[in-house]
This record gives C-alpha cells, structure tokens and sequence, in this order.
C-alpha cells in the first residue's frame, strides 16, 4: 500500500487548539489526508517547528500529527534538516513525500518527493515582510526582481512539482525553465461540497428585492477587502439596494466594522471553512477582488458551486477558472476597474445574472469538483481504488 507523507510549516496546525489553522494550504493539506478514505493509501502529517512544540495526543480526524523540532532562528535549515530526518525515517519504495508548499523551501532531488507551488505569492512590495517601502520605486522593483528569481530557483528544488494553476506554469515557461528535469502537473483547485443542481436551479428562481453580495476572504489588504469597501460605500450612495456580509478576520476588520458602523445594510459573520459553500448559497453575488498573490482560488470555487455570479479581478489562477461574461466577470485589479464590473453586475437583468450564475455551477460541477481534484491526485501519486500503486 502507498504511503504519503505531507510536509508541513508549523504555522499549520495550532497545537494547543489540536486543529489546523486557517488558511488555502492549510485546507489543502486536510484534503491530502482524506485521499486515504477513497483510495488505497495511508497519509500522515508531519510538522517541522523551530521551537518545541507540545503535540502529546494531537490527532486530527484520526490522524496523529507528528512534529519534529528543529530548534533554529534560521527557518529555512530547520524545515531542510527537519524534512530530512523525516525522510530517512519513512522512506521506502511505496512511500511518497509531498512538501505543502515551496514556499518551505526544502530541497531533495529524490525521485519520491513532490513540492506544491500555491500560486505566486510574491507579486506585491514586500508582501508581509515588514520591508520599509519609504524607498524609491525602482529600489521596489529590484527587489520584486529578487524575489521572483527566487521562487524561479525553488522550481527546480524538488524532481516532481505540482502546481494549482497554469499562471505560475505559463510564467516559469517563458523564462525556459520548464524542462525534463523537473515533472510538472496542473492540479486545479476544487470545491469541497457541491450542492445538486435543483437546488441551485430553486436557489436562482427565487426573487430578492435586495440583492445579495458576499466578500469570504481573509480582511487584507492585498485580498481587495479595503477596495471592495470603498466600492460598498460608493454604490450604496447611489442608492442600490443591496446587502453586503464581509465573512471573514482579519487585520483589517476594526477597520471594515468603523468604516460601516451604523450601516443596515452591511454585516459581519465568521464562519468555518468547511461551511463555506453553504454560506455561499444564500447570495446572489461573490467577490473576490483580489490585487495580487492568487492561485486557483478555493473561495471562488466555493461561490460557483454555490451558484454565485463571480465577480473578480483577473488576478492569478483565477484566469483559469471563468471566461469573462460566461461564468462570471473580470475586473481590473484596482477600485475603479472592480467599481465599474460589480455595478454592471448589478445594472444586468435578473436573466442574465442568473444565466451567468447557472454557467458557473455547472464549470464548478465539472471541472472544480473534490472528486476529479482526488483523481488528479491519484494519478499524480500512482494510485486508484481498487489495486495497490506501483513505485512512483
């Protein structure tokens, strides 16, 4: 029987909590695991920390999470040395390793290691880093130079590489570094729950006075949440009706809640990620306005197996997910360009939203669902439901 083991940051598990944190890789390694309840596999989760972390009886969903601490200042040679104590431990010839993320940035040319690419991250100025962006703008863009040839380095890191989108593909491509001595695959991100289709069909037949629009994301910056605000406050002093729910934390969410204190027609939810299509089905419009560092987004996914009409900015793998006008609108990634989109959303007869939201359902039912995304997988890893894999 193949046996799997995933790789992962420890910012991905709360080890007090005993549960996963929250975020797309996170889901995605939860997705790994359950691949053992369809096919003939075993998945385990190892956790590499840089400090010692207390992980006595943590299971998740009856797997125990295993943690190997390597007590370093330097993250990158504590996930290097930590995955290679992993490595010597589980290795065999029916195992398979899988990095959640290059991101980690570990390096093995061993032919049964496989690394995740999420999307590019690293399109913004020093997204997350804390850098002082009080420099000039050319300073900006030579580190933005660095920071690309970077992640071009870490492509070559791993022999088997699995990507969510054709965006970061397609960039490395043009580079030409796409070449035999690393095995690449596209593994579309996927809805986890797809409603039945009459129930989509009851969904869109029913008549709203208000329309409904829903922002699930992280409260960023660099997610659109600030953009898609100022968007809310401009169409709602033009008088549209609508309801706006921003479902979601973040850094940002003082600042969401003050700038619509008093407003009926804007609330705040929480909810959990595996709720999410659920959440969804209750709105006429999802948004995601991201400005940068999106891979085939699992939120966008979500909204068009709730039988949403998408409007989002042509941001990343999300370019692989809609045709302009078919399943959902594009917008360019700036308040503007998202402004002009969702008020056209809103402008277009209640036939054509619904015929754009119905189009929608049916690429998430067929291209987007959990099912074929295991079955990419399975094929990736060499196994299937009814015999044993053959060596990777």
């Amino acid at each position: 029987m193949k046996r799997i083991i995933i790789v992962a940051a420890a910012t991905a598990f709360d080890f007090e909590k005993k549960q996963f944190t929250i975020g797309g890789v996170q889901t995605y390694i939860q997705d790994l695991l359950n691949l053992e309840l369809r096919y003939q596999c075993r998945t385990s989760l190892v956790v590499i920390s840089p400090k010692a972390v207390d992980s006595s009886d943590c299971i998740w969903n009856g797997h125990k999470i295993e943690v190997i601490c390597q007590l370093s200042s330097n993250l990158k040679k504590a996930n290097q040395k930590g995955f290679e104590l992993a490595y010597n431990k589980y290795n065999s010839d029916q195992t398979v390793f899988i990095i959640s993320t290059d991101q980690m940035d570990i390096k093995s040319r061993q032919k049964n290691v496989i690394s995740i690419q999420h999307g590019i991250a690293f399109d913004g100025e020093g997204l997350g880093l804390g850098f002082p962006w009080n420099l000039s703008d050319w300073t900006k863009r030579l580190y933005m130079h660095i920071r690309a040839c970077v992640n071009v380095s870490r492509y070559r890191h791993t022999p088997n590489f699995v990507c969510v989108d054709y965006n970061f593909f397609n960039w490395v491509r043009t580079l030409g570094q796409i070449t035999g001595r690393t095995n690449t695959s596209i593994v579309l991100n996927h809805t986890s729950k797809l409603p039945d289709e009459g129930e989509i069909i009851t969904k869109l037949n029913t008549k709203r006075h208000r329309l409904k629009i829903i922002f699930a994301r992280r409260f960023y910056e660099y997610r659109g949440a600030l953009v898609f605000a100022n968007v809310v406050e401009k169409l709602l002093s033009e008088g549209y009706a609508i309801d706006v729910t921003f479902a979601g934390t973040g850094p940002l969410a003082d600042t969401l809640m003050h700038k619509f204190q008093g407003c009926q027609q804007i609330s705040f939810i929480n909810y959990n990620p595996e709720d999410s299509v659920d959440i969804h089905y209750g709105y006429d419009i999802a948004v995601v306005p991201t400005l940068r560092s999106e891979g085939s987004s699992l939120s966008l996914a979500e909204a068009m197996a709730a039988g949403c009409l998408p409007v989002v900015s042509h941001v990343g793998g999300m370019t692989n997910m809609l045709i302009d006008g078919y399943n959902g609108l594009f917008a360019y990634p700036s308040e503007e360009g998202f402004y002009k989109v969702l008020k056209k959303a809103l402008d277009m007869s209640p036939e054509r939203r619904r015929e754009i939201a119905m189009n929608a359902y049916k690429v998430a039912k067929n291209a987007l669902s959990l099912e074929k995304w295991e079955s990419a997988w399975a094929e990736v890893l060499e196994i299937d439901d009814n015999t044993s894999a053959n060596d990777f």
